[in-house]
């Protein structure tokens, strides 16, 4: 009878016991990461925005543009308006802060607080100065010209105004924004692939109202012309909102049609929503 090897059984038994080692190790390491991916999702749920259309109970809105326009936005509901544009980021000529006359261009009875243009309404605490603001005068190349002074004059500007809720858990930025001079449906092609850049960021609140706007004010701006067109003669369009959360990321895309309806007013819904930054679900 043989004696038996041990060294070789005492290094298969190593190998063994660095197997299992191996094994367990590489088991609590996914289980970790698994734990971590879940920890990160959970995060980044309770940070993600989701804008929709305000409800039709929800309250009416004044909105206040960089050139001292004056729109109101119901619950449920949006602007479409050509009117004659001021000078941008000159409030002075229609007298809306000016003493004992604030609130009152409008109709309403109200001082220039929140309820007419304060942080909620787009006001004096937030610059005063809409997506087609002093930047980039809500156009792509931005500068006076934009802001509608041609000739020595003021031309008519297109204002646009969606009263929204984020319906999300985190707080919504309204990063940019496209136009479609007819209504688009869910997974219809947008004649314009790229976003206007916001004049500024707007915010939105989780689970709270806000507003997005913007202003064409350019003729010499490729959809200015159409724009108007289908404006004054109470057409709907299409309006696409890039958004995200407060860190920049979680981007989206949704889409909001633009309806007419009586009284001069325009009714706003909600085709899609696509994610960004994310797998679609779609």
């Amino acid at each position: 009878m043989t004696n038996p090897d041990w060294a070789t059984i005492a290094s298969l038994a190593t190998a063994g016991g660095t197997l299992v080692l191996a094994v367990s190790t590489f088991a609590s390491v996914r289980s970790a990461n698994r734990a971590a991916r879940a920890a990160e999702r959970s995060l980044l749920a309770g940070m993600r925005p989701l804008l929709m259309p305000s409800r039709l109970q929800d309250a009416e809105q004044k909105i206040l543009f960089g050139d001292g326009k004056w729109v109101h936005v119901p619950g449920g509901g949006g602007a479409a308006e050509v009117a004659a544009a001021g000078e941008v980021g000159d409030l002075a000529p229609r007298g809306l802060f000016a003493a004992g006359s604030a609130g009152t261009d409008d109709g309403g009875s109200g001082s220039a607080g929140t309820d007419d243009g304060g942080p909620e309404d787009g006001g004096p605490e937030d610059g005063g100065l809409e997506d087609g603001g002093l930047e980039d005068g809500g156009l792509e190349d931005g500068g006076l010209h934009d802001g509608g002074l041609h000739d020595g004059g003021l031309d008519d500007a297109v204002y646009l105004a969606i009263s929204l809720r984020n319906a999300g858990t985190g707080i919504a930025v309204v990063l940019g924004w496209r136009f479609s001079p007819r209504p688009l449906l869910g997974n219809d092609e947008h004649p314009s692939p790229e976003f206007r850049r916001q004049g500024r960021d707007l915010y939105i609140p989780a689970g709270d109202m806000g507003f997005w706007q913007a202003a064409f004010r350019d003729p010499a701006d490729p959809q200015y012309a159409e724009a108007k067109k289908v404006v004054e003669s109470r057409q709907s369009v299409t309006i696409d909102l890039l958004y995200g959360d407060h860190e920049g990321g979680q981007r989206m895309e949704s889409r909001f049609n633009l309806l007419p309806v009586r009284e001069g007013r325009w009714l706003a819904s909600a085709g899609r929503h696509h994610n960004v930054d994310r797998p679609d679900p779609r």
